[in-house]
Formats: C-alpha cells, sequence, structure tokens
C-alpha cells in the first residue's frame, strides 16, 4: 500500500483484497498491519517535528483510523488524539474534537448548576453511527440508566469515528496506541496499543458501530463460556 498526506488524512492506496472485511472490536484487538504501518508514519512525523515532538512528549494517546470513502473507492488514514494537548483541541493533522469545550465558559457555581452544565455539555456531544443515526452522548448512557462519566466523548476513538462519519466515510480499522511518557499512575510502553476504556467508551463507540461488521469480542461470556475445559498439561507434587 501508499500512504499520501491530505490534511488532517492520508490518502491511502490498497488492494481491494488487502481492505479488512470487519471492523475493529475496540475493546480486544490485534492492530491491522496498515493501521500499525501508519501509525510508525505518525511517530516518525512526530518525531522529526519540533513543535509536535515537544507537545506530545508529555505523554498521550494517540488513534489511527482507516476510512473508505465509498463514493470514489479510496481509503484515508485519520490520526486522532485523546482530550487536550499543552490545553490545545486543534492541532493540524488530527482531527478535531466532537464539540469544543474550549468555546464554552465551564466555570459554575452550586453543585446544581455544575450538574446542569455537566448535562448540557453532554447534549452538545452529537454523535453518529453507520446507520445514518444521530443522538447525543448523554441519550446513549441514560439508555443504559447511566450518566455519561466527565471526559466521555473526548477520546481519540469516538473522535475519528464521528469526523468519518461526517465526512461521508465509512470505518474499517482502527487501532490507539500511545506516545510519549507514562503517566505515574498507570503502565503505558511508548508504540504499543491499547485496547478502548469499556467506562467512558463502551457504550458510546457500541452506539458509534452499530451498522458495521465488527470482529467479535473475545471478552463477550458467550466467547469466553465456549472455551474446552482444560486439558492437564503436566503434573507433579507441587503443581499442577
Amino acid at each position: 500500500f501508499m500512504i499520501a498526506l491530505l490534511g488532517c488524512s492520508e490518502r491511502i492506496i490498497l488492494q481491494k483484497d488487502n481492505l479488512p472485511a470487519r471492523f475493529t472490536c475496540p475493546f480486544c484487538y490485534t492492530p491491522n498491519p496498515v493501521v500499525v504501518e501508519a501509525a510508525r508514519g505518525l511517530i516518525r512525523r512526530i518525531d522529526s517535528t519540533p513543535f509536535l515532538k515537544e507537545l506530545f512528549s508529555e505523554g498521550k494517546m494517540l488513534g489511527v483510523l482507516l476510512a473508505l470513502d465509498t463514493a470514489e473507492g479510496t481509503v484515508s488514514c485519520l490520526y486522532g488524539f485523546s482530550g487536550l494537548v499543552h490545553g490545545l483541541s486543534h492541532i493540524d493533522g488530527f482531527v478535531p474534537p466532537i464539540f469544543d469545550t474550549a468555546t464554552v465558559d465551564l466555570d459554575s457555581g452550586s453543585a446544581e448548576e455544575s450538574r446542569c452544565l455537566q448535562n448540557w455539555l453532554f447534549d452538545q456531544y452529537v454523535v453518529s453511527n453507520a446507520r445514518g443515526e444521530k443522538t447525543t452522548i448523554r441519550e446513549i448512557f441514560a439508555a443504559r440508566g447511566l450518566v455519561p462519566p466527565g471526559g466521555t466523548g473526548d477520546c481519540a476513538a469516538p473522535k475519528l469515528m464521528q469526523y468519518a462519519y461526517s465526512h461521508g466515510l465509512k470505518p474499517l480499522a482502527m487501532g490507539e496506541f500511545w506516545y510519549g511518557a507514562a503517566p505515574l499512575r498507570e503502565i503505558r510502553r511508548q508504540v504499543a496499543f491499547y485496547p478502548s476504556c469499556t467506562g467512558k467508551c463502551g457504550p458510546l463507540l457500541t452506539y458509534m458501530m452499530q451498522g458495521l461488521e465488527v470482529e467479535p469480542n473475545p471478552l463477550d461470556s458467550d466467547n469466553l463460556w465456549s472455551i474446552e475445559e482444560p486439558v492437564v498439561k503436566f503434573e507433579d507434587e507441587y503443581i499442577v
């Protein structure tokens, strides 16, 4: 395949047989080889650009999404980052946020005012799925009897998928990986791929993937309990 830079995405030329048959299950996956190569290309771009290297050196989860333009038959590679980077929500070469909180005064007074502000905020995050349906993050969580945690919708994966849908692209494969220094209370390895979180992104991505043929999640109970009974491989007086 070949990758060519195009705005906040890169145009990829792939043989039809190399297109992923099913979308990545974001909660447990092996990244598609094209996603891995695109991630390496992004890392090389960051490492060779002093401004970007300084921005991301503090450590950040980055995302890569392959998306198909069904009308033109071309594949684009989109890049995104989670949250803010040094207070920035927009960086050239990366998809924008679903809703830019930097345009809103988030200071609130009482606990009641804070709750109302949070509800209003999640009503501004309007997301789509592959069926062409749209709803808000608050409605997605409310359907499950839940309240969205703070920061929901700002991770790399939902930002990438929403950008794809809003530009008429079909998501094909995705991966999220770490770049930069590891956080103090978490284990994060440079350029290692990680699953999407289930607290913030579980209900959200599940909705956004509706209408896509998605790889099975090996962590689903149906898949776990379909495993054959264990077989003794070795046994002595100490261990089995």
